[in-house]
C-alpha cells in the first residue's frame, strides 16, 4: 500500500493557452504577359495606400500591373513581399517572404498575401507567423484577417500560441492590440513547454477555449479541459494563469485522473513567488481499491515535495492508514506521515502505530521515527526509530525492542536481516528465546544456526527454573540450550548464588558444568568451594574435590558433596572435617543441612579446648556447635565426664542433655539417672531418677536432683535416701547414716584425702534419720556429719531400739556421742527389759543412748502403771525401767 500511495502525486497541474486566427488564400499573380511596360524604382499612391517597388510591370495585353520587391504602405503598417499584384480595383496581391511591420510593434510573415481594399482587410496564408516581440507573443496559423494596423489579428487552422513562458495549439485565435485580448478557441491543446516556473515537457492536454490578456499578461480558460502528464489526466473547467507572476488557479470539478484511480480536489492554486502549488480541500481519491481523504495539500515545485494536511486517510478492503500530515519528495521517492498522536497504518500483514513514517517507494525503504509500534506475520517492534527496506528485509531498530520467531529482544540498537535470520542487539541488549533471557551490551542471534554470540558482561535468566547466569562473553546455542561461558561466571538460583571458571550448561536439560574453582554462597553466608562442580537446575549441585563448606563460624572439609537444593542438604560421602577457632570434629558419611547449618554424621569425635564429646551417630549444630549424639555417647571435660546412649551437647556452653540413661563420672562420684540437663562447665545438674554413689560407698537418691556440683550442692526431691557414714577418727570404724524424706539439701565437702563426701544435709517433710539403733523422724532436720549432729527442728519423732519414743519440739542427736538433746514439749514413752511402760513430759530432756539413760528436766510429769510422779527432775533408766525424780517431787499412787 505505501508504495501505491505515491501514484496520488502524480496530478501536478498544467497550464493551456492558444491563439487563433483565420486568413482567406489570396488569388494566384497572373503570369506577366508576353508584352509589358518595366518601369524601374516606381512610386506612386492608390486609394488607401501607397506602393513602392524596384520593378512595374504593365501587361499592356491583359491590362494588369504587377511589381518586383514591392512596398505596400498603409496609414499603420508596411506590408511588403518579393511579387505583387493590383489588380483593377486597387487590390493587392503579394507572394513569396511576405513581411507586414506595423507601427505597434506587430510583425507578420507569410509566403502569401492579399489586401481587399472593399474590406480593408489583409489576407495572409501559407505558413502565417505573427509576433510582437516587445510583447513576447508570436502565434502560428495556416490563414490570417487582420487590419491594416494589425490591431484585429485572426488566426485560423493548425494555430500555434509562443510566448515565453507557454506553448499551445488550437483550431482559431483572435487577438486585439488596443485591448491586448487574445481569444484562443477550438481543440485548444498543450504542447511540450514550460509552464512557469514549471517544467512541462511531458504535458499535453486540451482545452474548449482561453483567453489571454496582454495587459494583465494573464490567462483565463473556461469549460471542461483535460491535461495529461506522465499518464495523468487533469479535468476542471476554469483555468486561471499570471504570466508575470507564473502564479495559476484551477477550479471547478477538478478530477486527477491517472491509471488506475483518481484525485478529486476543490481548488488548485500556484504561486510562482513560493514555487508552491496548493491543493484546498478536501481532498478525495481512489487508485484501484484504495481510497484517499486529507483536507488540503500543498506541492513544492523547486524541491519536488508534494505535502498534503488535516485527516490524511488513505484505505481499502484490507488495510487502511491515518495521519493528520504528510510529504512526498517526487526526487527521492520518499513518502512521509506525521501527526500530533500516532499515525496508523494496518493491512492483513502489519500493522504501524507511530509519530512519524516515512517510506521510500524507489528503494522500498521504510522508516518509523519518534516512538512507534510495529507488527507484521514476521516480527513485532516497539521503540524510538525503525528502519527497514522491504527489498532487502534488512533493517535496523533504535531504543526499542523486536520479537520474531522465538526471539524477543530490545536494545539501544537492533540491526537485523529477515532473510539471513541474523539479528544484532548492541547497547543495553536483553534477549528472551526459547525460555531464557540474556542481558548483555551486545548480543548477536543468528536464527539460521540458532546460535547467539554474547560480547561483554552479561546476564543470562531462566524465569522458569528461576536461574540466572553472570558471565562475560558466552556463546549460546539456541537449538540443543548448550551455554558455553569461558571466564568467570557467577549463577543465582533460588537464593543461592554458584561461582566458577568455564561454564557449560544445557537450558533443555538444566544441566550444567563448572569445571574450575567452584563456590556455592547460601542466603544464610555458608560458602562452599570445590575444585570442579556439576549441577542440575531443578535438583542439585555437586562440588567433586577439596569440598569447603564454610560458614561464619567454622569450616567443613571433604573431598566432595552433592547439594540437594529442594532438601537444602548436602549428601558428603567419607571423611569429614569441621574446623572452627574453638575446636575440630571429626566424623563420616554424612548429610549437612544447608539452612540449619547442621551435619548428621557416623563416628563423631569433637575437641574444643579441654572438652569432647563422641558418638556412634551424630546431628552437628555448626554454628551452635551442639552435637546431638547416639551410641556410645562420651562427653568430658577436666572436671566431668558423661556417658550414655543418647545425649545434646554444646561445645560452647557446655550444656548437656539427655532423656536416657545415662553415667556421670565426677570427681569419686558415679551419677546415673533416667533423664538429666546440665551444664557441664559450671557443674550444675538437673535430673531425674538420679543415683549418686561415691568410691567410699555413699549414696544419694532423688526422683529429681538439682546440683550445683561445683558448690557442693545437691538439691533431691521425691523418696529422697542417702547413705554416709560415721567414722570413728580413732578407729576409722564407719558407721552408716541413713537419710530419708521428701526433700533434701545435700552439701558436699572435700576429705582430708581429696575425696568429696557429703558434709551435712537438710530434709523436709517425712525426715528420716538412721543411725545406730537411733532413728530420728522430722518434717525438718539437718544432719551434719562433721559436726556429726542431727537436728530436728519441726515435728520430731525419735525412736531408739524400737523401746524408747521421743517428741520434742527441738531434738539433736550427737552421733559420735549418741546423745539426743529435747528441748520444749518433750513427750517420752518406754518400755523397760521386763516390759513395763513408763510414760512422762517435760520441758527439756537428755538421752544417753549408749548407756540407755534418759533425763528429764522442768515440769516433769511421769506415769507408770503404778505411779504418776510430779518433779523438776528425773532421771530413767531404760532398761531396768527405775524413775530417780527431784525438786517438787510429787508422788501419786495408783494402786
Amino acid at each position: 500500500m505505501l508504495k501505491k500511495i505515491s501514484y496520488y502525486i502524480s496530478a501536478i497541474l498544467l497550464v493551456v493557452f492558444v491563439y487563433f486566427n483565420y486568413i482567406k488564400e489570396p488569388e494566384q499573380l497572373e503570369k506577366k504577359g508576353e508584352e509589358s511596360l518595366v518601369t524601374s524604382n516606381v512610386s506612386y499612391d492608390v486609394e488607401n495606400y501607397h506602393v513602392e517597388a524596384e520593378k512595374q510591370i504593365d501587361d499592356t495585353v491583359n491590362n494588369k500591373r504587377t511589381f518586383e520587391k514591392a512596398i505596400a504602405i498603409f496609414d499603420g503598417m508596411k506590408l511588403s513581399g518579393d511579387d505583387a499584384l493590383v489588380d483593377s480595383t486597387n487590390n493587392i496581391f503579394l507572394e513569396n517572404n511576405i513581411e507586414g511591420i506595423s507601427k505597434n510593434g506587430w510583425k507578420i510573415e507569410a509566403e502569401k498575401a492579399n489586401y481587399d481594399q472593399k474590406a480593408d482587410k489583409v489576407y495572409a496564408s501559407n505558413q502565417v507567423k505573427a509576433y510582437n516581440e516587445e510583447e513576447g507573443i508570436t502565434l502560428y496559423g495556416d490563414s490570417l484577417i487582420t487590419d491594416t494596423k494589425l490591431e484585429d489579428l485572426n488566426l485560423k487552422d493548425d494555430i500555434r500560441v509562443v510566448t515565453d513562458k507557454m506553448q499551445l495549439s488550437a483550431n482559431f485565435v483572435h487577438y486585439n492590440d488596443t485591448t491586448k485580448i487574445l481569444d484562443v478557441k477550438e481543440n485548444i491543446r498543450i504542447r511540450g513547454r514550460k509552464l512557469g516556473n514549471l517544467q512541462t515537457d511531458e504535458v499535453s492536454g486540451h482545452f474548449k477555449e482561453a483567453r489571454y490578456d496582454g495587459i494583465k499578461k494573464t490567462i483565463h480558460a473556461q469549460g471542461d479541459f483535460v491535461v495529461y502528464y506522465k499518464g495523468a489526466n487533469l479535468r476542471a473547467k476554469d483555468f486561471k494563469y499570471d504570466e508575470v507572476t507564473g502564479d495559476f488557479t484551477i477550479s471547478k470539478d477538478i478530477v486527477i485522473e491517472f491509471e488506475s484511480g483518481n484525485l478529486v480536489v476543490e481548488k488548485i492554486n500556484y504561486v510562482a513567488g513560493e514555487n508552491k502549488m496548493y491543493f484546498t480541500g478536501p481532498l478525495r481519491g481512489k487508485n484501484g481499491d484504495f481510497n484517499l481523504a486529507a483536507d488540503s495539500g500543498v506541492y513544492d515545485t523547486l524541491s519536488g515535495i508534494l505535502k498534503i494536511d488535516g485527516s490524511i486517510k488513505i484505505d481499502n478492503k484490507t488495510s487502511k492508514l491515518l495521519a493528520d500530515s504528510g510529504t512526498y519528495d517526487t526526487k527521492t521517492g520518499d513518502l512521509y506521515m506525521t501527526s500530533k498522536k500516532l499515525v496508523s497504518y494496518e493491512d492483513l500483514d502489519r500493522k504501524i502505530l507511530t509519530k512519524d513514517l516515512t517510506y521510500n517507494s524507489k528503494t522500498k525503504e521504510l522508516k518509523l521515527l519518534n516512538s512507534y509500534d510495529y507488527k507484521d506475520n514476521t516480527y513485532e517492534s516497539i521503540g524510538k526509530e525503525l528502519y527497514y527496506n522491504d527489498g532487502t528485509k534488512i533493517g535496523k531498530v533504535i531504543d526499542g525492542s523486536f520479537k520474531g520467531n522465538q526471539i524477543d529482544g530490545r536494545a539501544d540498537k537492533v540491526d537485523f536481516n529477515l532473510e539471513k535470520k541474523s539479528y544484532v542487539f548492541i547497547g543495553n541488549a536483553k534477549v528472551a528465546y526459547s525460555g531464557s533471557i540474556l542481558e548483555s551490551q551486545r548480543i548477536d542471534v543468528d536464527d539460521l544456526n540458532k546460535k547467539a554470540y554474547i560480547y561483554g558482561k552479561y546476564t543470562v535468566y531462566n524465569p522458569e527454573d528461576k536461574i540466572t547466569f553472570y558471565g562475560e562473553n558466552a556463546e549460546y546455542n539456541m537449538d540443543t540450550g548448550d551455554l558455553i561461558s569461558r571466564n568467570r561466571v557467577k549463577v543465582i538460583q533460588d537464593k543461592k548464588t554458584m561461582t566458577g571458571e568455564n561454564l557449560t550448561y544445557n537450558s533443555n536439560t538444566g544441566l550444567g558444568k563448572i569445571e574450575k574453582n567452584i563456590v556455592i554462597i547460601d542466603e544464610d553466608g555458608s560458602r562452599m568451594t570445590g575444585d570442579r562442580g556439576e549441577f542440575d537446575t531443578n535438583n542439585s549441585a555437586e562440588i567433586i574435590g577439596n569440598l569447603k563448606i564454610k560458614t561464619k563460624d567454622a569450616t567443613l572439609y571433604a573431598n566432595r558433596g552433592k547439594y540437594i537444593f529442594a532438601e537444602e542438604r548436602v549428601n558428603i560421602p567419607g571423611n569429614i572435617k569441621i574446623i572452627s577457632k574453638d575446636g575440630n570434629a571429626t566424623m563420616n558419611d554424612g548429610v549437612y543441612f544447608v539452612s540449619e547449618e547442621r551435619v548428621k554424621a557416623k563416628n563423631f569425635n569433637g575437641i574444643s579446648g579441654d572438652k569432647k564429646a563422641s558418638g556412634d551417630e551424630v546431628s552437628y549444630y555448626i554454628a551452635r556447635q551442639v552435637a546431638q549424639l547416639n551410641k556410645n555417647v562420651v562427653v568430658q571435660n577436666p572436671g566431668m565426664k558423661f556417658t550414655g546412649s543418647q545425649a545434646e551437647y554444646s561445645f560452647i556452653t557446655d550444656d548437656v542433655y539427655t532423656s536416657e540413661k545415662y553415667k556421670i563420672y565426677y570427681e569419686n562420684y558415679i551419677i546415673d539417672g533416667e533423664t538429666m540437663k546440665g551444664n557441664m562447665k559450671s557443674e550444675i545438674l538437673d535430673g531425674t531418677k538420679v543415683n549418686l554413689t561415691s568410691s567410699t560407698g555413699e549414696k544419694l537418691y532423688g526422683d529429681f536432683m538439682f546440683g550445683d556440683l561445683k558448690n557442693r550442692q545437691i538439691d533431691l526431691d521425691g523418696n529422697v535416701r542417702a547413705l554416709a557414714f560415721n567414722v570413728d577418727k580413732k578407729t576409722q570404724k564407719k558407721e552408716p547414716v541413713k537419710i530419708r524424706g521428701d526433700t533434701a539439701k545435700i552439701f558436699l565437702y572435700e576429705d582430708v584425702n581429696g575425696e568429696l563426701s557429703i558434709s551435712r544435709s537438710e530434709i523436709k517433710k517425712n525426715g528420716v534419720y538412721e543411725y545406730q539403733d537411733m532413728t530420728l523422724y522430722s518434717d525438718y532436720m539437718e544432719v551434719d556429719l562433721i559436726k556429726k549432729l542431727a537436728l530436728g527442728r519441726r515435728g520430731n519423732h525419735l525412736n531408739i531400739g524400737g523401746t524408747t519414743d521421743v517428741k520434742s519440739e527441738i531434738t539433736d542427736i550427737d552421733m559420735n556421742t549418741e546423745i539426743a538433746i529435747l528441748i520444749n514439749d518433750v513427750e517420752f514413752k518406754n518400755v523397760d527389759q521386763d516390759g513395763k511402760v513408763m510414760t512422762a513430759s517435760s520441758d527439756k530432756g537428755k538421752i544417753f543412748n549408749k548407756t540407755k539413760i534418759a533425763i528429764l528436766r522442768e515440769n516433769v510429769v511421769a506415769d507408770t502403771v503404778e505411779n504418776h510422779i510430779e518433779a523438776d527432775y528425773a532421771k530413767y533408766f531404760m532398761e531396768t525401767g527405775i524413775l530417780n525424780a527431784e525438786g517438787n517431787v510429787r508422788i501419786d499412787y495408783k494402786k
